[in-house]
């Protein structure tokens, strides 16, 4: 059997990958590595929201940003952006129960792309808790994510994102040290047409461009591909899945989509945060979501000559970086 590392993006709005643990981890100098187990329960975390619905700057007034706890402990959670001003905001969670919190649109939510701003929040807390993080627009457009406390976070990262035929695809890092973040750019043209007739397609490209970044603690940068590769242009879509993210220091990667049908449902915000691809995996299990006519299932390697199987029987071989989309009934 091939050598297989693959992460797999499951819509409806499901990202399913293997990590059972947060991870410490040590940067070696080319590479990372782990230090021990631990668990996805954390003290520290960053976390950031990305564009949803049109294009208008009217969408920020529009959005409700909530981050929702639950410890085993009583905890008090404080929330903070350290490159804006405003008094920190706390709140108690309580043990064996959910609690939650509003967010300042103008401390998290990042309207402008393609440059570094400000909207990283960092979340501390007394005990360890679960979080995640949610988003609603005014008009009904919503999801919602885990967030992966520091210990888990790492400096290498590959983007998945669901192709876009309205809207665009986005990314967003959080910086959580002073440090050099280096973006590979990949932007993907896809065939609606021929990704809904055999609704399987290999998702492939080159670099476009690398991107270098020098951020501090708590900046930000989003990344959207522009609306016109997508919704503009009869039977084409967008996708950039591949986009590969490399720092010399653990970084807090969101990726999704300003508003999508999965595959013809209402449209939706798509918002989740991305797994280092060190805790990737090679076995998953995948049911369909009651009701629908089909789910997407979408595999992208970590390495070459990646043979993806379903159910013991090769269905496609892609590289690094690639991305195959197939369907599950």
């Amino acid at each position: 059997m091939k050598n297989v590392a693959v992460s797999i993006l499951f819509f409806l709005l499901l990202v399913v990958s293997p990590l059972r643990a947060a991870i410490p981890t040590q940067y070696e100098g080319d590479s990372w590595t782990n230090t021990q187990y631990n668990t996805t329960e954390g003290t520290e975390f960053w976390v950031t929201f990305m564009r949803s619905s049109g294009s208008s700057g009217q969408d920020n007034k529009d959005m409700s940003l909530y981050l929702y706890a639950t410890s085993r402990e009583n905890a008090i959670v404080t929330i903070s952006n350290p490159n804006q001003y405003g008094s920190n905001i706390t709140f108690n969670v309580r043990a064996g129960k959910q609690d939650s919190c509003l967010i300042p649109n103008s401390w998290a939510y990042i309207e402008e792309d393609k440059r570094v701003s400000n909207f990283g929040v960092k979340v501390t807390s007394t005990k360890p808790i679960a979080l995640y993080a949610t988003n609603q627009h005014s008009s009904g457009k919503y999801d919602a994510t885990n967030v992966l406390p520091t210990t888990a976070l790492m400096g290498e990262y590959v983007v998945q994102t669901y192709r876009i035929d309205q809207y665009s695809t986005e990314f967003a890092v959080v910086a959580t040290q002073y440090q050099t973040i280096t973006i590979h750019l990949k932007k993907t043209t896809i065939d609606i047409q021929e990704y809904e007739t055999n609704g399987k397609v290999v998702v492939k490209s080159k670099d476009e461009e690398t991107i270098t970044l020098t951020m501090r603690p708590g900046q930000t940068y989003l990344y959207r591909s522009a609306s016109d590769d997508g919704g503009a242009s009869a039977n084409r879509a967008t996708s950039l899945s591949g986009t590969t993210i490399c720092s010399n220091a653990p970084i807090a990667l969101f990726m999704g989509g300003q508003s999508a049908k999965v595959p013809s449902d209402p449209e939706n915000h798509i918002f989740s945060q991305a797994y280092p691809t060190d805790k990737w995996g090679k076995t998953f299990y995948v049911t369909p979501t009651y009701g629908m006519v089909y789910d997407y299932v979408q595999f992208t390697a970590c390495k070459n000559n990646t043979q993806i199987r379903r159910n013991g029987n090769v269905i496609a071989t892609i590289n690094a970086r690639e991305s195959y989309i197939d369907t599950i009934k």
